[in-house]
């Protein structure tokens, strides 16, 4: 069952029945999503709000997360953490430690996050997500993108070498039979919106890296792009 067809969860994310963006909308939103080319078509599903986030949405909770500070203390240990956050010098060598260049490192860390927020996630599946680098067409219901930027380190620094972690989307299948099967993103503190999967994708939030996945024994097949932090997986999906 959709999240969207549960009085409470809506409720909770101030959804409302679609409303078909309009050109003023749109015209706004494309100087930030240059390749948001079907903005015309997309809904909006629920109104400004600072109670939460595009990585709250994206992740099923109901709170405005900060998504360069909470991914990547999670990533790293927390000493290495606490040390490097305190440092007077963050331009100094304590700031090399692991940060996201590739979709393995991506996998890794946005496992370790989710782990640490999914107690309070309303997603169905919350317990059974795995991160992937690539997904089947049409993805899974509840399946989660998540956007890095090029050429930032965790602080929003300069690196080429670095990614930063940007935002966070989620496909769904079904919006109370008004949309179906596409993605959705809520805009900071402003507006939820649908779009296809890599409208969002440029300058603004970088692109998608990685993905969580909620696993279905019945359509999920195993594939050695997993990396699965979670104990129930290597017994259902051994790799």
């Amino acid at each position: 069952m959709s999240l969207y067809n549960n009085k409470k969860q809506e409720q909770l994310f101030h959804l409302h029945d679609p409303i078909k963006s309009t050109k003023e909308n749109c015209d706004v939103l494309k100087l930030y999503f240059p390749d948001f080319l079907n903005c015309e078509t997309s809904y909006i599903l629920a109104q400004p709000t600072r109670e939460f986030n595009c990585i709250g949405w994206a992740i099923g909770v109901n709170q405005f997360i900060d998504p360069t500070e909470d991914i990547n203390k999670h990533y790293l240990k927390k000493s290495e953490y606490t040390k490097l956050t305190s440092s007077a010098d963050r331009t100094s060598s304590i700031s090399l430690y692991k940060y996201i260049k590739d979709s393995e490192s991506c996998m890794e860390a946005v496992s370790l996050f989710f782990d640490e927020y999914k107690a309070y996630s309303v997603l169905p599946k919350k317990d059974k997500y795995i991160p992937v680098d690539k997904i089947s067409h049409p993805p899974q219901d509840d399946t989660i993108a998540f956007y890095f930027k090029e050429g930032q380190d965790i602080f929003g620094r300069h690196n080429i070498d670095l990614k930063g972690f940007q935002h966070g989307a989620r496909y769904v299948e079904d919006i109370n039979s008004w949309v179906s099967d596409i993605w959705t993103s809520k805009l900071g503190p402003n507006i939820l919106v649908t779009h296809n999967e890599h409208e969002l994708e440029g300058t603004t939030y970088g692109h998608i890296l990685c993905y969580l996945v909620p696993m279905d024994s019945n359509t999920f097949e195993c594939s050695n792009n997993i990396h699965h932090p979670f104990e129930t997986i290597a017994d259902t999906c051994p790799i």
